[in-house]
């Protein structure tokens, strides 16, 4: 099977890429990821080239975590959300949470997101567990926390 994601290890390499992305904040600078590293030591950052399409920069799963906004880079005017999808979980083989700008929504086409102007995205493969197998893999406190927003009302 193809490796649609190559890691760049390398920081000028890293820097030339993020100057070729059709889209980026400031949470997407090496600088922002670096003031995160150094205030939080145990966070790394990670980076990835997908498919020559998009970046992707990572710290243990989570896409620039204390951030309002994170997400994949384009590199292109259009890629397909849902395979994009499929792909991060066959290569990280675990939950990822992407926060998607609202813009990323003109280049990444996923379904799921387009009815939101911000989304938070976990990407998992739950065809591999239950429904009850995922309820109780969260937090007790996530668990109460959900339960007590759909009580208020509001749809998950």
């Amino acid at each position: 099977m193809e490796n649609k994601f190559l890691k760049i290890d390398d920081e000028k390499e890293w820097q030339d890429l993020l100057s070729k992305v059709l889209f980026k904040t400031l949470f997407h600078e090496t600088e922002w990821e670096k003031f995160l590293e150094n205030q939080f030591k145990w966070l790394k950052f990670e980076h990835y080239l997908y498919q020559d399409k998009a970046l992707l920069s990572l710290a243990r799963g989570v896409s620039h975590p204390f951030c309002e906004y994170g997400g994949p880079l384009p590199l292109v005017s259009q890629i397909d959300g849902n395979v994009f999808k499929e792909d991060v979980f066959s290569y990280f083989k675990t939950a990822v949470a992407i926060k998607f700008h609202p813009q990323l929504l003109n280049y990444f086409d996923i379904q799921a997101l387009n009815k939101t102007p911000r989304a938070t995205y976990w990407i998992e493969n739950l065809h591999q567990k239950t429904k009850e197998q995922t309820w109780f893999s969260f937090r007790k406190t996530l668990r109460h926390s959900i339960k007590k927003a759909e009580n208020s009302g509001i749809q998950i």
